[in-house]
């Protein structure tokens, strides 16, 4: 296994912060400041280690390719920091229980004569017509039940899902199936086809580029190992086109300007 500069992962005890986040400058976009991420925005400082990624892949990986990797880390970054913010089944459920009790209120509320010709007045022109900010609300508050009732919050007995980890929609995936995906893609075009879920070069490519966003997982190696084997082998039966696509176009455009 090729040699990285990072430490070895530690065990630290997960804490879910419900404070406002801390803003960072990931240099081409702004973003939640993450606990323990790495300033890939100089990645000269982490060179080694993106090589090391990348003969992880690759025996003999070219130059474009871990720039490729290097460049990859924004997006990695993004998906650890809207897992890390997003809130959990039960805290989701709620807000959708007040967002549509709030618009059921705000539909009433304009509904009446009364406080509509204050509001009216308040502001610099007319709120516009009744029916169409009617309608609105009405979508708003029925969206808001229908989805409080999405097989990704609630089991078949309408009770909220048990079990860790954000919220995420149907289809959605985490940010560490996201990095799984990043090394199967890179495998895939270096070799054909997806690496085996217990191909250990490519466990190990996962879990360095996971920890390169500052991500850890606080157990010993045999573990973290087997939460890789899983993640790969979700990457297999993903329906996340959209982001394969993208993947796969990045790794083309990489080869062929270099």
């Amino acid at each position: 296994m090729p040699k990285t500069t990072l430490a070895p992962p530690k065990k630290p005890a997960r804490v879910r912060s419900r404070k406002k986040p801390e803003i960072a400058d990931a240099g081409f976009f702004i973003m939640p400041k993450l606990p323990n991420a790495k300033p890939w925005s100089t990645p000269r400082h982490h060179r080694a280690d993106y090589e090391a990624l990348a003969k992880m892949i690759t025996a003999d990986p070219p130059r474009w390719f871990v720039d490729y990797l290097t460049r990859s880390m924004p997006s990695a970054l993004l998906a650890r920091a809207v897992d890390y913010f997003q809130s959990t089944r039960s805290e989701i459920r709620n807000e959708l229980a007040k967002g549509e009790e709030a618009a059921e209120f705000l539909r009433q509320l304009l509904g009446k004569s009364g406080a509509r010709d204050f509001l009216d007045e308040a502001g610099t022109e007319p709120l516009g017509a009744t029916g169409a900010n009617d309608k609105f609300l009405a979508d708003i508050a029925l969206r808001a039940k229908v989805a409080a009732k999405s097989p990704a919050l609630v089991d078949s007995k309408g009770n909220t899902k048990r079990g860790r980890g954000p919220a995420m929609p149907e289809g959605a995936i985490s940010a560490q199936t996201y990095c799984a995906l990043i090394i199967a893609e890179a495998w895939r075009w270096f070799h054909g086809k997806y690496p085996p879920p217990r191909k250990q070069n490519a466990i190990d490519a996962a879990d360095l580029l996971w920890r390169l966003t500052g991500g850890q997982i606080p157990t010993l190696k045999k573990e973290a190992s087997e939460t890789w084997r899983i993640e790969l082998q979700k990457v297999r039966l993903i329906k996340a086109q959209n982001q394969i696509t993208e993947i796969r176009r990045q790794l083309k455009q990489a080869e062929r300007f270099g």
